[in-house]
């Protein structure tokens, strides 16, 4: 869920101080809710979508697209000598 307030947020172009200011919720409280160390009460998720002039639907729905897409990408391969991803020959056992 924060990952998503995230990015309703910044695309409003609104600082923490300025959304939790305007949603009477402390910055804190904001961080908390976007790193997801705390979840927002049903009161505080009406405030900041009123805010954000967005529905808590939309909310709700873009982070379910979020939580798809995080599922079907595939896990990265480690980097180093010999890695898919590091153009450096493995170096070789004689």
């Amino acid at each position: 869920m924060g990952q998503t307030l995230r990015h309703w947020r910044t695309d409003r172009l609104l600082s923490i101080r300025e959304l939790a200011t305007a949603a009477d919720i402390t910055p804190k409280t904001l961080t908390d809710i976007e790193y997801g160390r705390r979840r927002p009460t049903y009161e505080t998720m009406r405030s900041i979508c009123q805010v954000l002039n967005v529905d808590a639907h939309d909310i709700v729905e873009f982070q379910a697209a979020l939580n798809a897409r995080e599922q079907i990408r595939p896990p990265r391969q480690p980097d180093g000598p010999g890695s898919s991803f590091d153009s450096t020959p493995a170096p070789t056992v004689s």
